[in-house]
């Protein structure tokens, strides 16, 4: 860290900010010097005002930006990305990607520059990110309510502008001869904008014709220090001398002389490429002029093509060389929010369907040999709401220099940036194992017409309800309900998917028939005679707990409401859900709750308290309606969702604290399983195996828990790998978290790992593994963690085989090693202590297991893998024990440690 800091000054200028180099305050008037007096003194106050509480420097073993400064509450659960007043104000919206990039499962604020702030609402509303978004001026902080889609699609529609280019009646006919050349020209192709016209040969500008002051026409030629510029205020009299200008730099470019402008030259290449191999695309219009929020309000821009398919469906398509740029994705989002909004002038234009959804289109062409996008984009791509029709094309040149579009799956679910998402790979997701009482009720959802459409996919909501509640038989029901009602008398079975057919809340009408659906009833009768129930809300890899879609379809009256602090804005009159969007029905929702009169924390956003609480907010009203109407005595409510996806069970307990009069509390999947009878462990097993959780052993018999499996099949893998080729393979890193760098590094035992050739493999926990090697440097195999959840290891190890030789030389049996003993830690601590890394060396890190409060100093425990990858040692307390020699006593040593699992009672 700089050399004059005070060690008691808490918001310093650290090396913890930028990773392992600490910046010097540079001199006055630099932008280090502007940078570091912000992080100094100005940012720490800004968050504390924004959080209203004090706040902590965030932490990471990756880069931070130096244009921002982060932080975390005292809870680690909301990220704050702040940037001073000092920073180029175009470069404020990178606030936005950055913050992403490290947010976890963490809730998002950032507090950027008074009217620097518009880029960033204008994109929220299409990402499932729970985010907030303050100003700041003169040390003063301001919240700026979030606005609606449908206020971002109108701020940005307006006239279309179709590209091309007039001189003007006075100046018809002064080139015609110079520009029917160009157009005949078979290397040239038009490129025009509204205020000029342009030709291009490989995407470098060699002609351009334009009208400037006094009626005169500039006309540019050529290329680089060749360049012609004439005006002219008449005729053209000899063209000859610019189109020799124009052949030189058709020369140049296409004889390799001129190797610049690499992005041009890649649109151009797209272009030319036939209907087929370009997207599927006809017409492809280049450089199509559009709107995008900028600081400050819009501004022009261009979409890279537009672009109409086969199906009449616009396209906006984004191009770029290389994946640095970390606006890539959230540009081709603005293109595709202005299509959007002017969809209909679009489609009549050029003849596309206005009915369907404009399509977004991504093309990289990866350079260097780097990932396809780096990190920034890849949180974006994750958070983009799959309202957004978005595909991604990786560029390929092939040795005879033709080009080719390859379609790359899109990332489904945020299992880079947010550790509760299990990836959802719907082309390669295999079928679950069967089971007969499962399948009775996904048939039975089916024939009832509630199924939804991706019921079958094994990471569905639903279908992890249809599982985790058919474990549940009469007993097991009952169990459930006397914990919270007390001893039951008997249950009723369970109802997935239940809808009041009476409709108590108001809420169905001839054109929207559909009211309240709860994912799970359950419900039975008290030993004291009471009707009561428990309306369960399911949740798996949502990023949000429902929000409110009555805002897209009001008016702006009844959105500013929607922006209003309090229950339905304060202002449940206007509030165009309560009012059914003016349909003649009136919902009941304010009539059946209550609600506390409080101040509101500074943890909730301003705004209508159910904006992005609507689905929580309706389960209470039903609940309140149902012990109206006497259906039942007592009746609760639940948030059934893994333990680690704490942002979602943050807004459900925020919804608790705002309403009075109905029960609302967690149902944990463990406390499901560890109710199933023991015939019934086997589709417990299936369902560890459909959501990612996995199979420990609880109450003496083989369940399901809720808990990540990442680390522990990360070390599975590891453990092959060691037992199969002893003496082989070395691990030296792991990261623990949810990043794009949390590995495990394995590579060749006495290999320089910082050599990518020699560089062997890194399983990252956010859900893919890459490989390096002689044979297949930089492979990833996305799939990877379905097969080691299904326990495929067999076939993973086979496709490691080409860059492997010892795994080359035939597969043989696994054998003990420290990373098996690893793999059984992992999986014991899984969900209740989680790894944190305190020392990294090359060959060897030690990992500190720590309880699940994200506090490294609270270490209880240690482990070492050494550099000998046959050894390893662990500690205890005091106790030091051999891996190897003494794996039991080891693990009961950490078993004696942990507290007793949800559902199980403390041996």
């Amino acid at each position: 860290m700089a050399e004059d800091l005070e060690p008691d000054e808490p918001f310093g200028w650290m090396a913890w900010r930028f990773g392992s180099t600490a910046v010097a305050p540079g001199e006055p008037g630099t932008a280090s010097r502007q940078r570091y007096e912000f992080a100094r003194h100005h940012a720490a106050p800004l968050v504390a005002a924004a959080l209203g509480s004090t706040a902590v420097p965030y932490r990471s073993d990756r880069s931070v930006s130096l244009r921002t400064v982060i932080f975390t509450d005292d809870h680690d659960e909301c990220l704050v990305v702040v940037v001073g007043d000092h920073e180029p104000t175009d470069k404020v919206e990178l606030a936005l990607p950055y913050g992403l990039e490290h947010l976890g499962d963490r809730d998002l604020l950032l507090v950027v520059p008074a009217g620097a702030e518009w880029p960033l609402v204008a994109r929220l509303p299409w990402l499932d990110v729970h985010a907030r978004v303050f100003t700041h001026h003169d040390g003063e902080v301001v919240e700026q309510p979030l606005p609606a889609r449908a206020d971002v699609l109108a701020a940005v529609e307006g006239t279309v502008a179709v590209p091309g280019y007039t001189l003007g009646a006075a100046q018809e006919g002064w080139v015609d001869e110079l520009t029917a050349w160009a157009d005949g020209h078979p290397r040239l192709a038009a490129t025009h904008r509204s205020s000029y016209a342009s030709w291009q040969v490989d995407g470098r500008q060699a002609l351009r014709i334009e009208r400037i002051g006094g009626g005169r026409v500039r006309i540019t030629a050529g290329a680089g220090p060749f360049t012609l510029v004439e005006e002219i205020d008449g005729p053209l009299l000899d063209p000859h001398p610019f189109r020799e200008a124009v052949r030189r730099a058709i020369a140049e470019r296409t004889g390799g002389d001129d190797t610049g402008n690499l992005e041009h030259r890649f649109q151009s290449r797209i272009a030319d490429l036939p209907t087929d191999r370009r997207l599927g695309l006809d017409p492809l219009v280049p450089e199509f002029p559009a709107t995008r929020p900028r600081v400050g309000g819009n501004s022009r821009g261009s979409i890279d093509f537009l672009g109409v398919d086969a199906d009449r469906t616009l396209h906006v398509v984004e191009t770029k060389v290389g994946a640095k740029d970390p606006l890539v994705v959230l540009q081709a989002l603005d293109y595709w929010i202005w299509a959007t909004a002017n969809r209909t002038a679009l489609a009549d234009e050029y003849d596309a369907d206005p009915e369907r959804a404009v399509v977004a289109d991504v093309v990289v062409l990866p350079a260097g040999g780097r990932e396809l996008l780096e990190r920034h984009n890849l949180a974006v791509l994750e958070r983009l709401s799959r309202s957004v029709p978005l595909r991604l094309h990786a560029g390929r040149v092939e040795l005879d220099g033709s080009l080719h579009l390859d379609a790359v799956a899109r990332p489904m679910g945020l299992a880079r940036t947010h550790p509760t998402r299990m990836r959802r790979r719907l082309a390669v997701a295999a079928p679950a194992p069967h089971d007969e009482v499962l399948e009775a009720t996904l048939v039975e959802l089916r024939n009832r017409g509630v199924a939804h459409r991706f019921l079958d996919v094994p990471h569905s909501s639903q279908r992890f309800a249809a599982r985790l509640f058919s474990l549940l038989d009469a007993d097991g029901v009952r169990t459930v309900l006397a914990r919270r009602f007390g001893a039951m008398a008997d249950a009723d079975p369970v109802h997935l998917e239940w809808t009041d057919p009476d409709d108590l809340l108001r809420e169905s009408t001839p054109g929207r028939p559909a009211a309240t659906q709860v994912d799970a009833v359950l419900s039975g009768t008290t030993i004291g005679g009471q009707r009561v129930a428990l309306l369960v809300e399911v949740k798996l890899t949502e990023a949000e707990l429902g929000g409110c879609s009555h805002i897209e379809h009001a008016d702006e009256h009844a959105r500013a409401v929607c922006r209003s602090d309090g229950p339905f804005g304060s202002a449940p009159d206007v509030c165009f859900q309560l009012r059914n969007r003016d349909t003649g029905v009136r919902r009941r929702y304010d009539e059946v709750l209550e609600f506390e009169d409080w101040s509101l924390p500074a943890t909730v956003e301003r705004g209508c308290w159910f904006r992005r609480r609507n689905q929580a907010m309706r389960n209470a009203a039903l609940a309140a309606a149902l012990v109206e109407a006497g259906r039942f005595d007592r009746v609760a409510v639940a948030l059934c969702c893994p333990p680690e996806h704490t942002s979602m069970r943050r807004r459900w307990m925020e919804t608790a604290a705002m309403i009075a009069n109905v029960e609302m509390g967690m149902l944990e999947p463990a406390e499901v399983v560890a109710t199933c009878a023991e015939h019934r462990a086997e589709a417990a097993a299936a369902l560890s195996a459909d959501v990612g959780m996995h199979p420990v052993r609880v109450g003496g018999l083989d369940a399901a828990v809720a808990m990540p499996a990442r680390e522990s099949l990360v070390w599975s893998l590891v453990a092959e790998l060691f037992g199969r080729c002893p003496g082989r393979f070395e691990a030296y890193e792991l990261h623990p978290g949810g990043g794009q760098y949390d590995v495990v590094g394995v590579a060749f035992a006495g290999a320089e790992v910082d050599e990518s050739p020699e560089f062997f493999i890194h399983p990252n926990l956010e859900g893919r593994i890459h490989q390096f090697g002689p044979a297949n440097a930089g492979d990833t195999m996305d799939d990877a963690w379905d097969m080691l959840a299904r326990g495929q290891v067999e076939q993973l190890l086979w496709w490691l085989r080409p860059a492997c030789p010892p795994l080359a030389a035939g597969l043989g049996q696994p054998g003990v090693s420290g990373a098996s003993v690893m793999a059984e830690i992992a999986s014991l601590t899984a969900g209740r202590w989680r790894w944190r890394q305190r020392i990294e060396r090359r060959r060897s890190t030690e990992w500190w297991l720590v309880p699940d409060d994200r506090r490294p100093s609270t270490a209880a425990l240690a482990v070492e893998v050494s550099a000998d990858p046959v050894t390893a040692t662990g500690t205890v307390g005091e106790r030091r024990f051999d891996l190897i020699d003494d794996p039991s006593g080891f693990v009961d040593a950490v078993r004696g440690l942990l507290p007793p699992q949800p559902g199980t009672t403390p041996a």
